[in-house]
């Protein structure tokens, strides 16, 4: 049951992500029509297995590196914030499971989203810089516990009450 909880708060975080993307994109719209005119008409899940797809180009330095850097930085520290976050929301799961669900919570899955509407672009590359993100914020977060669980363990009075058992 533990597992099943872990899988359904994933999917549900995963689903927020996207429907914030889409409120984004629509200016707040949720109608029907609005909502197909920011996506793509004639795209499909198969650009993931086409080396050729616009989702495995590098980025063009279009408005300077500068503005690639700041966006990439903010998706890196975004996704890092997001990763906290969640792994700060799962307090039944164990310390690894809950790294894992806040690492694994959305990284890919708003990037292959991206990749259907109009004014944005899903690309790996922003998956692996989500990662490093998500993954450096949490294994500071795991450490930063790990530590302070030491610390707790190592004062005077806890100690003086593991000798009076």
């Amino acid at each position: 049951m533990r597992y099943f909880n872990l899988v359904l708060f994933i999917c549900f975080i995963s689903l927020l992500i996207i429907l914030t993307s889409v409120i984004y994109e629509t200016g707040g719209v949720l109608e029907a029509t609005v909502m197909r005119s920011v996506y793509k008409g004639e795209s499909s899940p198969q650009f993931l297995f086409q080396p050729a797809s616009s989702f495995y180009s590098i980025y063009t330095l279009v408005d300077g590196p500068a503005d690639l850097l700041l966006r990439k930085a903010a998706h890196f520290f975004a996704y890092g914030l997001l990763a906290v976050v969640i792994y700060c929301l799962i307090p039944w799961a164990s310390l690894w499971q809950r790294g894992a669900a806040a690492v694994a919570s959305s990284d890919a899955l708003d990037e292959i989203h991206q990749y259907f509407l109009l004014n944005r672009s899903g690309r790996l590359l922003d998956i692996f810089i989500n990662l490093s993100g998500s993954v450096t914020s949490v294994l500071l977060l795991m450490g930063l516990v790990t530590f302070l669980k030491f610390m707790e363990a190592k004062m005077p009075e806890n100690q003086e009450h593991s000798q009076l058992k």
